[in-house]
């Protein structure tokens, strides 16, 4: 399959225009093509330009209400609950951020939740910027049921991601750590059916519990957990965490983020802030990570952190620009043109 390269900035304008074109206003169009595009660079490809069509979908058929008005409300000096109001989730994911540097380093520790709200796109990258700013980031978030529980067929989990962000010594970038709970996320498996191609038998099962390799069969069907028993014990902790704590809907009540059917998919997330320096009491935190890093290195000469591969994909578009395959360029630029 052919790829063509656009800079990072023709990308992001790509996107934005495509966003404008679907009756988004300029600003939230630019902010949201700006984390597809990040995810896309950081090798994030489910969560990166091919979100931008489903997006599209999903605002046409008024499931993504683009005249969302994001707020947040103080409920005490170290807990915040932000609203989506049925839009995009970047715009209230910002408040919430927002809310957590300034909490987390003046009282050491902060949560922010968010109600009804849509896909929250690469964890990762947001509590990337709270590590940034000094702090420990963690965050989780449910999805539209896509993962049987251990021991089922049936969808009832979503992939319901994790992550968080640690600050590293010397100025080094942030140890990032973000995953999904599924094998793989929902995202590649639409990736992979877009393009023609196969996905690995370990990736899903059919709606039979039979592995298959054929991306619209493991759409039809369900994903498969992490670490089996476990992956699916976390699918749960996740669920009570952001549906249950921000009183959004359940994975399974939630309509899908990719089809138009349904109503909003009023999802929830969950963050949280540390300051490591009021919590281990100055520089202790840092020297111990040092020390971490030090033993890790001794303990795995081969080994890398988590996380790492986003650094050198970041720098290679600096250098070289986005890498896309034709097939999603055009589709960007037919829906540029509407």
């Amino acid at each position: 399959m052919s790829n063509i390269t656009l800079s990072i900035d023709d990308a992001t304008a790509l996107a934005t225009k495509a966003f404008i074109s679907a009756s988004v206003d300029q600003n939230t169009a630019f902010q949201v093509a700006r984390v597809l595009v990040q995810s896309e660079i950081d090798g994030q490809v489910g969560h990166g330009l091919i979100r931008v069509g489903s997006y599209i979908v999903q605002i046409k058929s008024g499931k993504i209400n683009t005249k969302a008005i994001p707020s947040l409300k103080e409920v005490t000096p170290v807990v915040s609950i932000a609203d989506a109001d049925h839009g995009f989730s970047y715009p209230a994911i910002t408040l919430s951020l927002d809310f957590l540097k300034k909490s987390a380093n003046k009282y050491g520790i902060a949560i922010s939740t968010i109600r009804h709200s849509h896909h929250f796109g690469q964890a990762g990258l947001h509590v990337e910027q709270l590590a940034e700013a000094g702090l420990i980031g963690w965050c989780c978030g449910n999805t539209p049921s896509a993962m049987a529980i251990y021991g089922g067929i049936k969808p009832f989990f979503g992939t319901n991601p994790i992550a968080c962000a640690f600050p590293m010594p010397e100025n080094k970038s942030p140890l990032v750590i973000d995953m999904a709970l599924s094998v793989v996320a929902r995202g590649k498996i639409v990736k992979a059916k877009k393009e023609g191609t196969k996905i690995s038998p370990d990736w899903a099962v059919d709606k039979q519990g039979k592995p298959t390799t054929d991306p619209e069969e493991a759409l039809r069907g369900s994903l498969l957990a992490i670490g089996g028993a476990k992956g699916s014990a976390l699918a749960l902790m996740v669920e009570l965490y952001s549906a249950c704590l921000t009183n959004s809907k359940l994975s399974v009540e939630a309509d899908s983020l990719l089809e138009p059917g349904g109503t909003f998919p009023d999802l929830g997330h969950t963050f949280i802030a540390i300051n490591p320096m009021i919590i281990s009491e100055g520089n202790g935190y840092l020297d111990r990570v040092k020390d971490l890093l030090r033993e890790y290195a001794i303990a795995a000469p081969q080994g890398r952190l988590p996380g790492i591969s986003r650094l050198t994909f970041r720098e290679k578009a600096k250098q070289q620009g986005l890498s896309i395959s034709n097939i999603l360029y055009e589709e960007l630029n037919e829906l540029a043109k509407k």
